[in-house]
């Protein structure tokens, strides 16, 4: 599409979404929005309503409690354990309603009746499918080298993984990964993508690397034959025949892949708003216009990725990936990483944290809590619609965001003590539990959970979500001791183990 006939068209797709721009002004908790004409409004009350919730047996909230009894319950709860770690990192529903997990295997695990074994004193990347009602189908992992790390998406019926591998010997199916910098060069990164069928079975993996520091951070599937990998680098790295040179630092890049079902190829790579700085794509939604949402998170050279920094959202257009807002839409100063997501009416959706302040595209929030949770949507355009904010007492996180079929709000993460979600409280206790939560398209909260330990000793986390066009949602973590989901209840052994829940809409 040309570039001026993609600004029409999202322009258009703007002014029928748009309903003005807010700003959350006031205590947290209130309901009263602020608009820029200066006059105040007051939002609809929660469909269904929901109450003040919390602490250990919660109403119908399994462990950590929370939420409408009737919104949300979890339907199944899987756990995958042995004697070391294992971890969820990322969730998403086939096309056929089964469920793919990615995520960190240390030690041994048993999946499926089959055993999965850690080949390296690091993590191996973990592969898990689901049956729409929890039963184990198929499981993969592999890594061997000395580190290694993936996200994985749907495409499909299919499971399509990407992230990053260190060294030789990591083979997720197809034959060994090349190394790009062998021995005696200190291991660095390198880019993998790799394809399994819905029965587990390899069909292509692509790799792109050089001497520099190089990973995959997020995938996304589009269409039939669309693969989307992002990510950073550093110094000078190829996809297929686009070279890409670093500004200094790390530098953010997306690619295109052309699935071809049993092999694929690198259509091109941009770099991605490049700094003399540390910049990582954090987040990555294709549009339903065949647009890419890119989630950028920059802090200076050298400081790890928990360091406050600035957000950026960008859209680019996925046919070559160029600039379809010139520029982008900047969350900054004290902000954590957090997570993006387009919803079907293409308005795009930004979780993240801060304490602090941060400055906003309409103005700056202060938070009132130790850490404050942050979800803004967007127009189609880049216009800020309306953002919230809830206030944590101890530590909170947002791993996830996601939309279903109708533009309702998944967000997910862990909270420490308690999570203020405009009045309805998630108690933590002492220990981490993992949340979910599903707003409406404006906003208003709609239900809200969370798991923890049931004697309050061990921690759990969120990780991963996903939402189904039909309202169902899922969440992968990690978790410790007993926990409820609803009426399935798992204890892990040691260590921790990767759990994932379903739940209704």
């Amino acid at each position: 599409m040309g570039r001026g006939r993609r600004a029409g068209a999202l322009a258009a797709r703007a002014a029928l979404a748009g309903v003005g721009v807010w700003l959350l002004t006031g205590l947290l908790g209130c309901h009263e929005l602020l608009g820029l004409d200066g006059v105040s409004y007051r939002e609809p009350a929660a469909d269904g309503g929901t109450g003040a919730v919390g602490g250990a047996g919660g109403a119908a909230g399994g462990g950590g409690g929370g939420g409408s009894p009737l919104s949300g319950a979890p339907e199944w709860a899987r756990r995958v354990g042995g004697d070391e770690d294992q971890e969820g990192v990322s969730v998403a529903f086939t096309s056929a309603g089964n469920v793919i997990v990615t995520g960190k295997l240390a030690g041994a695990a048993t999946f499926n009746g089959n055993p999965l074994t850690n080949t390296s004193g690091s993590p191996d990347v973990l592969v898990l499918g689901f049956g729409p009602f929890g039963a184990e189908l198929w499981g993969r992992s592999f890594g061997g080298s000395p580190w290694a790390w993936g996200a994985g998406t749907s495409a499909g019926a299919n499971a399509i993984v990407a992230g990053r591998y260190d060294g030789a010997q990591v083979n997720p199916g197809g034959g060994t990964l090349p190394d790009p910098s062998p021995s005696p060069v200190p291991a660095n990164g390198d880019v993998y993508v790799v394809k399994y069928d819905d029965e587990g079975d390899f069909k292509w993996s692509l790799t792109a690397g050089a001497a520099g520091e190089d990973a995959a951070y997020a995938v996304a599937a589009s269409g039939s034959s669309d693969v989307f990998v992002a990510g950073s680098f550093s110094e000078t790295v190829a996809f297929g025949s686009d070279p890409l040179v670093s500004y200094g630092g790390l530098d953010a890049f997306v690619a295109r892949v052309i699935d071809e079902s049993t092999s694929a190829s690198f259509a091109w790579a941009q770099a991605v708003g490049a700094v003399d700085l540390d910049l990582r794509v954090r987040g990555l939604a294709p549009t339903p216009f065949g647009d890419l949402v890119v989630l950028t998170h920059q802090v200076a050279e050298g400081d790890p990725l928990s360091t406050p920094g600035d957000l950026a959202v960008r859209r680019i257009a996925g046919d070559d990936g160029s600039p379809v807002w010139t520029v982008p839409v900047h969350f900054s100063a004290g902000v954590r990483v957090g997570a993006v997501a387009v919803d079907p009416a293409d308005h795009v959706l930004l979780a993240a944290t801060f304490d602090g302040n941060v400055i906003t595209p309409v103005g700056e929030l202060l938070s009132t809590g130790a850490v404050d949770l942050l979800l803004a949507r967007l127009k189609p355009d880049g216009t800020l619609l309306w953002v919230r904010q809830y206030p944590s007492t101890v530590e909170v996180s947002a791993t996830c965001v996601a939309a279903d079929g109708v533009g309702n709000v998944i967000l997910a993460g862990s909270v420490q003590g308690d999570l203020d979600l405009d009045g309805t409280v998630l108690s933590a206790g002492a220990s981490s539990h993992a949340y979910i939560a599903k707003l409406s398209s404006a906003g208003t909260l709609l239900w809200a959970r969370s798991f923890g330990d049931e004697a309050d000793k061990a921690a759990v986390y969120g990780g991963g979500c996903a939402a189904a066009p039909t309202g169902e949602s899922l969440l992968t973590g990690r978790m410790q001791g007993t926990i409820h989901f609803g009426s399935n209840v798992l204890t892990a052994d040691q260590g921790e183990d990767l759990f994932v829940v379903k739940l209704g809409p």
